[in-house]
């Protein structure tokens, strides 16, 4: 009885042990890799020609050097079962986007397979560009680009307006930001 008693336990302690090993593991596991940042469009899934690649690249650089803010493209296939938040939140901090002072950076990451787009917006730009507008510039013209089958179209249009919501607010001065080159 006593023999029963304490293989119970320690199968009981094992399935303990073996389930919190999982649960902190498989988090770890199911992280997809952040690319490298070469420049403000970063193109994984292959879905920009090099003409709307280098306008975009314009229209952001020229952003950058007026107001300071520093958006950039991300589109990728797959998160690859990655949460889409952890994701966008992950690619933003590790690309440092916008001032360090300031956190004004911008990302705008669109997960092809999985159908999901996101604006992650710095807290310095959230006075400006706040959840509910982010949601009004992916339903009114980025998603219907999309629905129609035009990521072009969709990325470039919502580059356009998130550039101009943060061209019509109030940001610090440009003068002590390091623009990125490329």
């Amino acid at each position: 009885m006593r023999r029963s008693l304490l293989s119970i336990q320690s199968t009981v302690l094992f399935a303990i042990l073996f389930s919190a090993l999982c649960t902190v593991a498989t988090p770890l596991l199911a992280e997809r890799p952040i690319p490298e940042l070469h420049s403000r469009v970063t193109d994984e899934a292959g879905l920009l020609s090099t003409e709307v690649k280098d306008r975009l690249e314009s229209r952001l650089k020229a952003l950058e050097e007026t107001k300071g803010a520093q958006l950039a493209v991300l589109t990728i296939q797959s998160l690859e079962g990655e949460v889409l938040e952890e994701y966008s939140l992950r690619v933003a901090e590790t690309w440092k986007l916008g001032r360090k002072d300031v956190d004004d950076g911008i990302l705008l990451l669109v997960a092809v397979d999985d159908r999901k787009v996101r604006i992650e917006v710095g807290y310095g730009l959230e006075g400006i560009l706040p959840d509910a507008s982010c949601r009004r510039i992916l339903d009114e013209t980025i998603l219907p680009e999309f629905r129609g089958g035009d990521f072009e179209s969709g990325i470039e249009a919502g580059v356009e307006r998130i550039a101009k919501t943060i061209e019509s607010g109030e940001l610090p001065e440009v003068e002590a930001v390091p623009v990125m080159d490329a």
